[in-house]
């Protein structure tokens, strides 16, 4: 009791049952093969319980159309054939295929046996053989077992054996116990799969099969197509994109500013495998807020996609002005009367200083002076003291406190130097104390990056002072007569950072 081969009909009074029993402690898996005008359809997964009889609904196999593993369904119109069937495990199946019309009852039974031996364990696949993937993205593998017949040569698959799973290259994916490979980074794993079943040889002496463990491996591959943004770093105007994928994959690279009004295009030609660095012209860009950079790798209809997250703002064509800290030895002109501060405790004393020195330190926010003051030449607007009342009321304008260095607007952690501006700050969520500017087109390409220290003149105390759309950059030129120093030009202005 093990196999059996049976003609069955159908039509629309003949319907033709398998039915199996498991006759033992055990669960049996069973091959099914039902053919119909030269297609072999499978069933790969039956299972008998221990003790279980099963009816097989031929009509209902048929009618379903469901592919079996390698595609085939049996003919929807089939009305003959045969069902050949047998044990895959070393216990006894009793099958009987029964044939019934319907106003005569059963018109046949069959019951036969093919052979001595349990069939052998001959060959191991991975199914499918190939996936691709993304990382990230998993998929399962089977492993099926292919059994052949000692008396007639005749093969049975079984679906999802319980193999173990091991992939070869684990950076690029890995496989569970289950089967199920997952995706990392770009590249091909080959996965092997290795099951062991028996073997059964007849012993003519001792008249019984004989059987022995045979183990076997088979191999799969995981294709996985990565695309990587590695960096976006905009003072270097440079943007590295990565592309993973089996060797010698090629497709769409589609690399995008994510900004204002969609996606603006940095790449778009056909990439291969490998590392690419874009310089996109920055001064191109379209005004508004930017989130960072997204790469679309398409290869074969499968889109790999990778981002990176960079905000920054363009801000527009603004103005570059500067401004200065002058010193009262490079003006000329007449002297004026001026307070001299003392920073701490806002005491004052009254006496001259150069008129043209007077008016370009107010302007300007600091000063030198020649002599020193409360042992110190450094100077800044006193702000502080004439909006306190320490200081009479028209000292607006020529009222200055002394210090060992100039503190911007910003505070005592700020500094003034080559690389900093002062804004208008009329919106802190424009620019505030420190961030970071990048003149994109000014200075050494792809532009220089300066910071927020410092407040210029409001139009309001200045016709002369920063606009909305204006930077005023410091610098060391020590001209104290007016429009001594010029603007450096209008520049694509972007704050870096957020």
């Amino acid at each position: 009791m093990g196999s059996g081969a049976h003609p069955w009909h159908l039509d629309e009074e003949t319907e033709s049952i398998l039915f199996l029993t498991n006759m033992s402690e055990k669960s049996a898996r069973i091959g099914f093969d039902m053919v119909a005008g030269g297609v072999h359809y499978y069933l790969t997964r039956l299972k008998l319980k221990p003790h279980e009889t099963r009816a097989i609904d031929l009509r209902k196999v048929r009618d379903e159309q469901k592919p079996d593993l390698n595609g085939s369904k049996v003919p929807a119109g089939a009305a003959d054939g045969s069902v050949v069937w047998i044990r895959l495990d070393h216990v006894p199946v009793m099958g009987r295929l029964v044939v019934l019309q319907r106003h005569k009852s059963m018109a046949s039974s069959y019951d036969c046996y093919i052979c001595d031996c349990d069939p052998d364990f001959v060959d191991l696949d991975v199914d499918p053989a190939s996936y691709t993937l993304l990382p990230d993205e998993s998929a399962t593998f089977d492993a099926v077992a292919w059994f052949r017949e000692h008396c007639n040569s005749y093969e049975w698959p079984w679906y999802g054996v319980d193999a173990s799973w091991t992939s070869l290259s684990p950076s690029v994916a890995t496989i569970d116990a289950w089967g199920t490979v997952t995706g990392h980074t770009g590249g091909t794993a080959t996965i092997k799969a290795i099951y062991g079943d028996l073997w059964f040889t007849y012993d003519t002496y001792e008249m019984d099969c004989v059987w022995r463990l045979r183990v076997m491996s088979a191999f799969g591959t995981a294709k996985v197509f990565s695309a990587q943004v590695t960096s976006v770093d905009l003072p270097s105007d440079q943007v590295k994109v990565t592309l993973g994928g089996p060797s010698g994959a090629s497709g769409q690279l589609v690399v995008s500013w994510n900004g204002p009004g969609g996606n603006s295009a940095i790449d778009n030609n056909t990439r291969s495998v490998g590392s690419y660095t874009f310089n996109p012209p920055l001064g191109n860009l379209v005004t508004g807020q930017y989130t960072g950079v997204t790469a679309q790798w398409t290869v074969n209809g499968v889109t790999a996609t990778g981002s990176k997250t960079n905000n920054f703002n363009v801000l527009g064509t603004w103005r570059h002005s500067q401004y200065n800290t002058p010193t009262e030895s490079s003006c000329s002109g007449s002297s004026s009367s001026a307070n001299e501060v003392n920073v701490t405790t806002c005491a004052y004393q009254t006496g001259p200083l150069t008129l043209q020195f007077i008016n370009q330190a107010w302007l300007n926010g600091s000063g030198k002076t020649i002599n020193s003051y409360y042992g110190y030449e450094t100077e800044q607007n006193a702000q502080y003291c004439i909006n306190h009342g320490y200081l009479p009321g028209d000292a607006s304008g020529k009222s200055f406190a002394f210090e060992p260095r100039i503190i911007p607007y910003c505070g005592s952690s700020y500094s003034l130097g080559t690389n900093t501006v002062a804004w208008k700050f009329t919106s802190t969520s424009t620019l505030n104390c420190g961030d970071q500017v990048l003149i994109a087109g000014y200075g050494a390409s792809p532009g220089t990056v300066k910071t927020v220290t410092d407040r210029c003149a409001p139009i309001s105390e200045n016709p002369n002072g920063c606009t909305n759309t204006q930077l005023d950059n410091y610098t060391t030129i020590s001209g104290c007569a007016p429009r001594s120093v010029g603007d450096l030009g209008s520049f694509t202005t972007i704050r870096l950072g957020r």
